[in-house]
């Protein structure tokens, strides 16, 4: 069992649950988040837990993640996505994607 926790905020429902169930059969424990205030409240109750931040919001419009959730990585889910972690990094993310492919994604952050 994969002990990463990972926060999913999506406002496409169908996609959030799909990958939220994606990540769980994968054994992530996840948070499903319904927007970006649900999302920050998450961040708020749990912020050093959290290993990860999958969302269709860019981290600089939510700054509560980055000062609630200071160690986790971000990974949006936008046409052009990107993924940030701790180091500031970004790298590119094709768009449209899968859920396989987000789960690849996920995947190679964490062996990163």
């Amino acid at each position: 069992m994969n002990s990463k926790l990972i926060l999913v905020q999506d406002s496409d429902v169908q996609r959030r649950t799909q990958i939220c169930r994606h990540l769980l059969l994968h054994g992530y424990r996840v948070l499903e988040a319904i927007n970006s205030q649900h999302a920050a409240s998450f961040c708020y109750q749990q912020g050093a837990a959290i290993d990860l931040v999958i969302s269709d919001t860019k981290p600089e419009y939510s700054p509560a993640w980055r000062c609630l959730c200071p160690h986790a990585q971000v990974l949006t889910l936008a046409t052009g996505a990107s993924k940030w972690g701790n180091s500031g990094q970004q790298s590119e993310f094709a768009s449209p994607f899968s859920v396989e492919q987000v789960a690849r994604e996920v995947r190679s952050i964490f062996q990163a």
